[in-house]
């Protein structure tokens, strides 16, 4: 799954399990928040 925002991008994998595969400019904070919000929805996605 592709995450953008402004000039920011990010790439997870979803199977098996929620996984960054790839950052570009997101901070830690930032991407834990994502991964979280992944993970309350994966049925979802």
């Amino acid at each position: 799954m592709h995450v953008d925002r402004e000039r920011m991008s990010a790439k997870f994998w979803l199977d098996p399990d929620v996984a960054l595969a790839a950052n570009y400019g997101f901070n830690r904070k930032e991407l834990r928040n994502i991964e979280r919000i992944m993970h309350e929805n994966l049925e979802l996605l």
